[in-house]
């Protein structure tokens, strides 16, 4: 390894680079538009409420759900792989929320992979209180 491979190197990228960013991860994408509007909810009520701890959170599916529908961008895991990887570089932790098929996600499963690369640590989320409090929110509307 000659000095500029191992000044790129992921090791030192991590060394040098201190980040306070938590990166949110899930399964998204679906058949069903409705399925992803609604895991792109769980997603804002998570974020919000791990910002209001003082956690630093880049959910980027909350950030990217309205513009990619307004605009039509792509919606395969590939499209979004090295915005999906500069995050999660830098991040230092990733947060996976448990819903429903996100051990089969390939977004999820690369999201893993790649934190695994990095050195990053994992921790997962379970939803359900976060979907209650969406659910009655809706039934609230209703």
């Amino acid at each position: 390894m000659d000095w500029f491979e191992l000044f790129l190197s992921p090791w030192w990228l991590r060394e040098n680079i201190k980040s306070e960013i938590e990166y949110l991860g899930l399964p998204y994408s679906d058949n069903d538009s409705v399925v992803e509007d609604w895991r792109a909810e769980v997603s804002n009520a998570i974020a919000v409420d791990l910002t209001k701890q003082g956690r630093i959170i880049f959910a980027p599916i909350s950030a990217w759900h309205h513009l990619a529908r307004k605009y039509k961008l792509p919606g395969s895991f590939e499209y979004w792989l090295k915005l999906d990887e500069e995050f999660i570089r830098v991040s230092k932790k990733l947060l996976i929320i448990t819903l429903p098929g996100w051990k089969e996600s390939t977004g999820v499963n690369e999201e893993i992979r790649l934190a695994k690369k990095y050195n990053i640590p994992i921790e997962y989320i379970d939803p359900e209180p976060y979907i209650k409090e969406l659910e009655e929110q809706y039934d609230s509307i209703m």
